[in-house]
């Protein structure tokens, strides 16, 4: 290359100028060049620093200048006439060929374009190529090209791009070590749960503060920077801060470490142990603080001084002797080490617990220390007798004090407990004297073995001492001699003494050979450990005994129970279950006898029980009570209650009378009955013969009145102003018949109530009784009175569950009684809802029919209910009743064989159920 420091644009100006010298000779000779003029041109060329060339459109290289063999190595020879394509590299060549087509389709002068050409030693070479199209001698159409070498350029300038890569590399890597640095100390500070701070010294403001920080402090990062340290600090805090950062400004030495009280924004003043730093910043020079909350710890000395003070006065207060001793010193003892030891503090801390040991008179107490401190031990305790007669106990412990080996010394006096232990001797000597005679088998087990069995225990197991008793373990034993059946009773017993919170519990077996026992079993502590004593008595005559009472308590024609203090049944039988209709299973443990009785009978054997609790004579042994047994039906009867002798266990029987009581009523109500049918057929007949004297003269009076009339109508003719009695004629006469009126209707009231008495009286006498239906006399019963009862009710319906059964009846009388009930049911209407029912179903399988008049009325107050079928008894007025309907229908369902009943609860309505037998086939 001839002269490398011209640029490709110059090299691409000078091709340009040779094509425009060449055209200007072309157009000043026509087209025909003179030979020096080509050889100017061939001298310009093959002159030329760059690559000129020329392809067919065949890709073909048709010339190229001299200075390709310069650059490329090849000899011209070797270039001309071959095709380009074999020179530039694979990768270049679509790119090439398409740059070529462009030329030759445009006609247009391209580039550059860069690409890659093979040197002859293959090596490549890198070119930058221009290309236009030019005429050829022969008229056609050549690609002419100017190249130019451009690989030492990218050389340069792929040395220089690897420079500067390599330094932004090296920035990014020092940026990346910047940015990792602070997200590690972020990351460490953000995470650490010590305040870490970043304050100014110059300008001692908060440069950066951690979440730990602003989650201690309650401050925002915003009121942090603004923040002085006055506002965070503790006055006596701020203090130790100014006098270092003073000592500091002075050149002085600094601490590195100080305890500092912060206050919250809340006002809260916490301690923080802070340890400082000096760190360079964009801010200038500033101090990292990193401060660890050590409230807890402060709080901990300070409860430690505070605990160390009730130490010392808990200390001098107890009679127990305490003290410490370091170094075979004592450094501290209680006001009863001295007090015992008879010296003051300043005598006593010159010793050694052996020295004050060593005296005459603590001679017992050394030997008894010598004795019990042995090789290496840490613990030790001993007993001494003093020569006053008093023991004491010793106890002491190697503990580290302050850094450094201590013992603690505690002493007590055990003369009390001495005597204790001498007394628990001789009563553990009585219990062994009084258990070897004892005819009950009585044992103590302790973890999983006997420790002790009486003679009475080891002669029923067969065995000869209590040696040969413990190779065997209590379960064991239970299991194969006695026979499972005492773990299977007394399991549940334990558990029900726990859950009772008791230590003690009984329960009862039988072992394998058929004998029956009862054991108790105390729970205690002996020597620091569970144990359990037993004491087991053969009960085998009392249970045959109990067998017998038991088929006797079953067998009894009374309900019996048994229950305890806190009334709860133990035991019942089957004709308890038959009154009560609670089975076995929800009777015995499940109920208490205060729940089967009314409240006024409750009231009574409260009383009683009480009574009986403290003296069992005190309580009556039987009386009267109202049983109520699941179905809600209240018995009368007879309670007999008896304690069982040395127990708090009671036997009761309950005698179920309700039925006597009703026939002793039902027979005092039919004498009553018969005596007032007596009286009432005398009164009726007494009564109805002045009655009918006034009922029949009545009619008379009235016509002589009448006849009068004409005569008294002449007198006030003449005379408008007559007056009778002081009264206006009209008047007058208009009071006379009133009057009679009254005394018609008073008559007839009269001789309704003496009908209504000889009816009483007579019914069932001439009742005829015929098998009927009964749907006839409720629709008979509903012809005649559905209206009238309408008019009082909002709802009157019927209801009949057929088909009924027939039965004997008298149509008529069972019309009057359903009549008289449902016109009751409509007077007691008293709601807006009012509503009366008539219904009729058959019951017990067909064998009866009962038919119901249901209200929700007023209903009948309970304490009348019992007289509503007395004759003559009335809740109504004078004039709406005679008392008579009720106790009449009673009477009427009874001839009838039937039952008449009511239920009623005031403010909710009253039921009358009539109960008819079923008329057998005729």
């Amino acid at each position: 290359m001839k002269d490398e420091r011209k640029t490709k644009a110059q090299l691409i100006e000078e091709l340009e100028q040779l094509r425009e010298q060449v055209a200007r000779l072309e157009r000043h000779h026509g087209g025909h060049r003179c030979e020096g003029e080509d050889h100017l041109y061939r001298e310009m060329v093959e002159h030329a620093n760059d690559i000129i060339y020329t392809i067919s459109p065949e890709g073909v290289l048709t010339y190229v200048s001299p200075n390709w063999t310069e650059i490329l190595g090849h000899d011209t020879d070797e270039v001309v006439g071959s095709s380009f394509t074999p020179f530039v590299h694979t990768d270049d060549l679509d790119r090439c060929l398409a740059f070529l087509k462009s030329v030759f389709e445009s006609g247009e002068r391209q580039g550059p374009i860069e690409y890659r050409v093979k040197h002859k030693d293959g090596e490549y070479r890198c070119h930058t190529s221009n290309a236009a199209l030019l005429d050829a001698p022969d008229g056609s159409m050549v690609y002419v090209g100017i190249a130019r070498d451009v690989t030492e350029r990218k050389a340069a300038e792929e040395a220089l791009q690897r420079a500067n890569d390599d330094l932004e590399r090296r920035v990014a890597e020092r940026t990346t070590r910047i940015e990792a640095s602070e997200r590690m100390f972020r990351g460490l500070t953000e995470s650490i749960g010590a305040m870490v701070f970043i304050v100014g010294i110059q300008d001692p403001g908060v440069i950066y503060a951690n979440p730990a920080a602003i989650d201690g402090l309650g401050y925002s990062m915003e009121e942090l920077k603004d923040a002085t340290p006055p506002k965070l600090l503790a006055p006596e805090s701020l203090e130790q801060v100014l006098a270092a950062r003073e000592a500091f400004m002075r050149g002085g030495e600094v601490p590195s470490t100080m305890e500092l009280q912060f206050i919250t924004k809340s006002g809260e003043a916490r301690w923080y142990e802070t340890t400082v730093a000096l760190v360079n910043t964009e801010q200038g020079l500033a101090k990292v603080t990193v401060s660890f909350d050590v409230t807890d710890r402060r709080l901990a000395q300070e409860a430690l001084q505070e605990s160390e003070r009730k130490f010392r006065a808990l200390a001098d207060g107890t009679p127990a002797g305490i003290a410490i001793t370091q170094g075979d010193r004592f450094t501290y003892a209680n006001k009863a080490v001295m007090e015992r030891s008879g010296m003051s503090w300043e005598e006593l801390s010159a010793m050694s617990p052996h020295d004050m040991l060593s005296q005459p008179a603590h001679e017992a107490g050394h030997q008894a220390l010598m004795e019990a401190m042995g090789e290496g031990a840490d613990q030790w305790s001993f007993e001494f007798l003093d020569p006053d007669g008093a023991w004491y106990e010793v106890s002491a412990s190697s503990i580290e004090l302050e850094g450094k080996d201590a013992t603690i010394w505690t002493s007590f006096d055990i003369t009390d407990r001495k005597k204790a232990l001498e007394a628990m001797e001789e009563s553990e000597r009585r219990f062994r004297g009084l258990a070897e005679t004892s005819a009950a088998h009585i044992t103590i087990i302790c973890g999983d073995r006997y420790i002790y069995a009486n003679r009475s225990f080891l002669d029923y197991q067969g065995m000869d001492d209590l040696e040969e008793l413990q190779l065997i373990s209590p379960e064991d034993l239970m299991m194969g001699a006695v026979g499972p059946g005492a773990l299977e009773a007394a399991d549940p017993a334990y558990e029900a003494a726990m859950a009772r919170g008791e230590n003690h519990f009984t329960f009862e077996y039988e072992d394998m050979e058929g004998t029956w026992f009862q054991t108790t079993v105390t729970i205690m502590e002996l020597d620091g450990s569970p144990a359990y004593m037993t004491t087991t008595f053969d009960i085998t005559g009392h249970k045959r005994a109990q067998e017998r009472y038991r088929t006797i308590f079953d067998t009894a024609g009374t309900g019996m129970i048994s229950f305890g203090e806190d009334s709860v049944i133990t035991l019942a039988n089957e004709e308890w279950t038959k009154l009560t209709g609670y089975s076995i299973d929800e009777t015995v443990g499940e109920l208490t006898w205060q729940q089967l009785f009314t409240e006024e009978s409750l009231t009574k054997m409260r009383e009683y029980h009480e009574l009986r609790s403290k003296d069992p004579a005190a309580a009556p042994r039987a009386y009267e009570a109202q049983l109520v047994d699941r179905a809600g039906t209240v018995h009368d009867g007879i309670v007999n209650i008896q304690v069982v002798p040395g127990t708090q266990l009671r036997v009761a029987s309950f005698q179920d009378l309700t039925e006597l009581k009703r026939a002793q009523q039902q027979m005092i109500r039919a004498d009553k009955m018969a005596a007032l049918g007596q009286i009432i057929a005398g009164v009726a007949h007494e009564i109805n013969n002045p009655n009918n004297f006034i009922y029949f003269n009545l009619p008379i009076l009235r016509r002589y009145i009448e006849a009068m009339r004409p005569l008294l109508e002449r007198a006030l003719a003449e005379e408008p102003d007559l007056t009778l009695l002081n009264m206006p004629y009209e008047q007058f006469l208009q009071d006379v018949f009133g009057l009679l009126e009254n005394m018609e209707h008073g008559s007839e009231r009269i001789t309704a109530i003496v009908s209504d008495l000889k009816t009483y009286i007579r019914s069932g006498e001439d009742a005829e009784m015929k098998r009927e239906p009964l749907e006839p006399i409720i629709d008979q019963v509903m012809a005649l009175i559905g209206k009238q009862v309408r008019k009082q009710v909002r709802c009157f319906e019927t209801e009949v569950q057929g088909p009924l059964p027939r039965v004997r009846v008298n149509p008529g009388k069972l019309e009057q009684v359903l009549i008289n009930l449902v016109i009751n049911a409509g007077q007691a209407a008293d709601k807006d809802d009012s509503m009366i029912r008539l219904m009729a179903r058959p019951v017990d399988d067909g064998a009866a029919v009962a038919i119901t008049v249901e209200d929700n009325g007023a209903g009948i107050p309970a304490e009348i209910k019992d007289q509503i079928f007395e004759p003559f008894f009335t809740s109504k007025g004078r004039e709406e009743g005679t008392g008579l309907g009720l106790s009449i229908s009673h009477q009427i369902i009874q001839d009838h064989g039937g039952t008449l009943e009511v239920s009623s609860e005031v403010g909710q309505g009253t039921r009358f159920t009539v109960r008819l037998p079923a008329a057998a086939q005729e």
